[in-house]
């Protein structure tokens, strides 16, 4: 009688706990977390929120440009001991067309419009690019312009310099070329303002030299002047940006800038004249190409 009980209690405990368990779920291997055939269902993904951000960049490259005079008749010849029977006028050769290196470097401020639309002002500024004018010429010398021959000979030289650096600030569209992920390639394009430095020095010599090419007699024309100027700009970029974190992202990318020409003018002192001349520089519209890498931080 006893073993009977004994039988009939181990048999309802048996029954029991395999009720109990039959009521629990088998842990699933879509979810993470198993536990003693219980599951944890996996955290849900954390959707992005961010709708500003911050952004720093710094960048090198090379523009190219030219730059051309107007207005100033060089060492016009009338003063004493330098007379010669040619006005000599601006030229364009002179002045170099080049592609000068730059460092830039910038601040931005952006928002996310939408999953692959986005949107930022940036201001950059960029070392100066400097554009040189160059020239030598020999003349016979006069005794007055359209007089005799001296026998002596006139050399003049003229160094022109102007530095041109540019502040630009750009309201810029970007498009996400595949939903933004770890790593999004765009393209983005941009318009605004570009503010330009010109700092110009000009100097012209005029040497007498005799048969020998001795310099018996020097007298030099200069002058230096510096103005600020805007001009039009426009900007296409292709890049690549990558998700550090969900608040960081690198951003590396390739920027076309084209910048619109400016001219100044500034007064020319030359010895013998009563009055100065004025002389026109013109910086011709930039091209400019920068490689630049730089931050977002995504903030709100």
């Amino acid at each position: 009688m006893k073993l009977t009980k004994i039988v009939l209690i181990v048999a309802a405990a048996s029954f029991a706990a395999g009720s109990a368990l039959a009521q629990e779920p088998i842990g699933e291997p879509s979810y993470l977390g198993m536990k003693r055939g219980r599951y944890v269902p996996a955290p849900a993904p954390v959707p992005e929120t961010f709708n500003w951000y911050l952004r720093a960049d710094i960048g090198v490259g090379f523009t190219d440009s030219s730059a051309g005079e107007e207005g100033f008749e060089h060492g016009r010849g009338n003063g004493a001991g330098f007379a010669r029977d040619v006005t000599i006028f601006s030229n364009p050769n002179w002045y170099e067309s080049g592609k000068d290196p730059f460092f830039q470097g910038g601040i931005g401020f952006g928002k996310y419009i939408s999953p692959r639309f986005r949107m930022d002002v940036t201001i950059d500024v960029k070392t100066a690019d400097r554009v040189n004018g160059d020239a030598t010429e020999v003349f016979d010398e006069y005794t007055a312009p359209g007089g005799g021959a001296l026998g002596n000979d006139l050399r003049w030289t003229l160094r022109d310099r102007v530095d041109v650096t540019d502040g630009i600030g750009l309201i810029n569209a970007y498009l996400d070329l595949v939903p933004r992920g770890r790593f999004t390639p765009y393209v983005g394009v941009g318009a605004g303002m570009a503010v330009r430095y010109l700092d110009r020095t000009h100097t012209t010599t005029e040497e007498r030299l005799d048969g020998g090419g001795n310099v018996i007699g020097l007298r030099t024309f200069s002058g230096s002047f510096n103005e600020t100027k805007i001009a039009p700009a426009v900007s296409a970029t292709i890049g690549l940006a990558w998700a550090i974190t969900p608040g960081t992202i690198f951003d590396v990318n390739y920027r076309y800038t084209y910048v619109g020409s400016v001219d100044s003018t500034m007064t020319i002192t030359e010895p013998g004249q009563a009055t100065p001349q004025r002389s026109k520089i013109s910086i011709d519209e930039s091209h400019q190409h920068a490689i630049r890498a730089g931050l977002r931080w995504n903030i709100w």
